[in-house]
């Protein structure tokens, strides 16, 4: 394969890579539209390969493409598709550039509040896995595209599904980033107070207040 020349640097990774060519990663994301369910987990777990198991990095152009097609695997119809797409977004991403980190995190985090609620645990769990997966030095990327959407599911969402699974990833953001001098003593006021509203209760039901 012969790899592109063009340069790009992945912020969040601190270095600058060789962008890789274009031309398999294009026929993999064709290859993720396929009817056949085992195409598609296979091509995507093939773009994962591709991506992780190189030092080149794709240009921003095919990075959206690449996440807009993991993106779309999460609704996928298979659940083994579905749970293959949680995984290789989570490894994938972080080997992008930053603007597409962040963006990537703000998708995510609004879908856990406003997606599809029949695949609304698949976006909290790919979601967490992102973070987990997240080097230290992206901490304000995830303060500034999780924390504030996640505040809003916990205090002012009508659901409780909602609130549940802003919960969840909240917890698992805390343990991950939550040391970040970017949260603020205002915002580290409004979490306490949003979780201690939570455990009243006549209001919340005891999976929640737990």
């Amino acid at each position: 394969k012969q790899a592109s020349k063009v340069t790009g640097t992945s912020r969040c990774r601190g270095r600058t890579t060789i962008a890789m060519n274009p031309s398999t990663v294009s026929q993999l994301l064709e290859e993720m539209e396929n009817w056949d369910k085992d195409k598609r987990f296979m091509a995507a777990s093939d773009l994962m390969q591709e991506v992780t198991n190189s030092s080149q990095v794709l240009d921003l152009h095919l990075q959206k493409r690449v996440c807009q097609a993991f993106l779309k695997q999460l609704e996928d119809q298979s659940i083994d598709v579905q749970g293959n797409a949680v995984k290789c977004l989570a490894k994938i991403v972080c080997r992008f550039q930053e603007q597409q980190i962040g963006e990537v995190l703000a998708k995510l985090s609004q879908l856990v509040l406003d997606g599809k609620p029949e695949v609304r645990d698949i976006y909290a769990t790919c979601l967490k896995g992102l973070l987990t997966e997240l080097p230290a030095n992206c901490s304000t990327l995830a303060c500034q595209n999780v924390l504030p959407k996640m505040l809003h599911g916990i205090t002012s969402h009508p659901s409780m599904e909602v609130k549940e699974e802003c919960t969840d990833v909240f917890h698992d953001f805390l343990k991950r980033f939550g040391d970040n001098r970017v949260m603020q003593w205002s915002d580290q006021e409004n979490m306490a107070t949003s979780l201690l509203n939570l455990l009243k209760p006549k209001q919340y039901k005891s999976s929640l207040r737990k």
